[in-house]
């Protein structure tokens, strides 16, 4: 049994539920599932979505699209500065601890950025 239920009006989805849609107007509910591709999720995200309505039920599809080496420097740059900031947080707040945190941030940093490929990125 699905769990997503799309409005259908004038041939077209005007809205998507994740629960049961009123009984007055269940002639214009569809249920619908969501048909998304395999992705890497390093690697791969998903773009918008269109819908099926020629099956029952109605298919959510989504399409992958591959992300690009600056993207996932972006992405990892600032997972890295929220370990930073997070790790900075409980410090005694002395200047050589700061500093010796913010090395540390400034050489991964540099690392990620010295990485130009998907297969160095997957190492983060």
């Amino acid at each position: 049994m699905s769990n997503l239920y799309v409005k259908v009006e004038d041939g077209k989805v005007t809205q998507v539920w994740d629960t049961t849609p009123p009984a007055n107007e269940a002639e214009l509910w569809r249920e619908a599932i969501e048909v998304r591709p395999e992705t890497n999720s390093k690697r791969q995200g998903f773009t918008g979505h269109s819908f099926d309505l020629t099956k029952t039920p109605v298919e959510i599809v989504w399409e992958a699209y591959d992300f690009s080496i600056e993207e996932r420097q972006g992405s990892l740059k600032m997972g890295a500065d929220f370990e930073y900031r997070a790790s900075i947080k409980d410090l005694d707040e002395t200047a050589d601890a700061i500093a010796t945190a913010k090395a540390a941030f400034d050489a991964k940093v540099a690392e990620i950025e010295a990485a130009t490929t998907h297969e160095a990125l997957d190492l983060f």
